[in-house]
């Protein structure tokens, strides 16, 4: 008597399509949202958002950790951000601009970043399925986001190297005239 047959393997094959439900191509961004909504990915935005409105100081901690800037003394695409970032959360909205002008785009990622991860799952599951349909227009603003801000980097640096007055501080001192111009009160 012959063994009795092994079950089929489970096919790998694409489901058929659902009559009425026309999918989108996702050209790459399947799954954009999921990853940039994730709950780990939230909480290091709420991390840099708590750090940003509570613990660093505006003008910098006198650390610089920009290679690029220490060994050519021009700024880089990023120069600028954390200072930016810091500035925005703190209300100051002018020289959050003067230090890098898509901190306040960057601020208001984390705080938007930081909201879904500690928002509840029955509010955060409907809210991630209705951006999913929108995965492929914003991976393509982000791609976009992010070459305006390579552009805007090297924009900047040809400023510096010109001397332009308005970025020559970038290289004589680590603050702009806005700050040094400011009164700084002396401790508390």
């Amino acid at each position: 008597m012959p063994s009795p047959m092994p079950p089929p393997a489970p096919s790998l094959a694409v489901p058929p399509p659902v009559p009425g439900v026309r999918k989108r191509p996702a050209f790459g961004f399947a799954g954009f949202t999921r990853v940039v909504f994730s709950r780990p990915l939230g909480f290091v935005a709420l991390l840099g958002f708590v750090l940003g409105a509570f613990v660093l100081p505006p003008t910098g901690i006198n650390f610089n950790s920009c290679g690029f800037h220490a060994s050519t003394g021009l700024p880089c695409v990023g120069c600028g951000l954390t200072r930016s970032v810091t500035c925005f959360l703190q209300g100051d909205f002018a020289l959050s601009v003067v230090y890098h002008p898509f901190g306040s785009v960057f601020a208001v990622g984390f705080i938007l970043l930081g909201l879904m991860a500690v928002l509840p799952e029955r509010w955060r599951a409907p809210l991630l399925l209705r951006l999913e349909s929108w995965d492929v227009v914003l991976g393509v603003a982000t791609i976009a986001f992010f070459s305006l801000l390579i552009i805007y980097g090297i924009y900047r640096i040809s400023l510096v190297v010109g001397d332009h007055p308005d970025h020559v501080w970038w290289k004589t001192a680590d603050a702009p005239p806005l700050v040094t111009n400011r009164a700084i009160p002396d401790g508390p």
